[in-house]
């Protein structure tokens, strides 16, 4: 008889514990969900390397959403069209521009979404499409270019530099 007792309680005890294990599961599950996205796209001219599904998309600094997909545009192959979730409690304005932004050293990056002001419109879908976020360079890629034409100014100025360092002047100005 006593036996069976401690049974019953153990028992008892499995059963109210998985109940509320359950309960809690759905009760934590409830929270994950809550939030309600809204679809924007984005049209990249440049390299996305590092950016990739499940990439943070930032506001600011904040985070507000995700990138959802990332695919070659099929109207134009020189873009990359990248869709995004953003929480639907963002306002995202007409004057807003997106880039990508380097996460530290480590290669990855996350879209950041800059400007805006109070009196400009929200972005709207336009018969039913998806509403797309202007772009800019974002600055490796403005760095980098710069640093290639710096290069070739830098090519052509030691090229005349060589002209008017040549034997000939060299030997006048000794003259001179």
């Amino acid at each position: 008889m006593y036996s069976r007792v401690n049974y019953t309680i153990v028992g008892i005890f499995v059963l109210l514990f998985g109940a509320g294990l359950v309960e809690f599961t759905f009760w934590l599950a409830k929270y994950g969900i809550q939030n309600e996205y809204t679809l924007y796209k984005l049209y990249m001219k440049e390299s996305v390397s590092g950016l990739s599904k499940d990439s943070t998309v930032r506001f600011r600094g904040v985070d507000v959403g995700h990138v959802s997909e990332i695919r070659i545009d099929p109207n134009d192959i020189e873009r990359i069209e990248v869709v995004l979730k953003i929480r639907r409690d963002v306002p995202i304005k007409e004057d807003m521009v997106a880039h990508t932004e380097m996460l530290g050293i480590t290669g990855l990056l996350a879209i950041d979404i800059s400007g805006g002001t109070n009196g400009s419109k929200l972005l709207k879908a336009k018969d039913g499409e998806i509403p797309v976020i202007k772009t800019a360079p974002s600055w490796f890629s403005k760095t980098t270019k710069g640093i290639g034409t710096l290069a070739e100014d830098l090519t052509d100025l030691l090229q005349r530099a060589d002209r008017v360092m040549d034997d000939k002047n060299i030997e006048a100005f000794g003259n001179i």
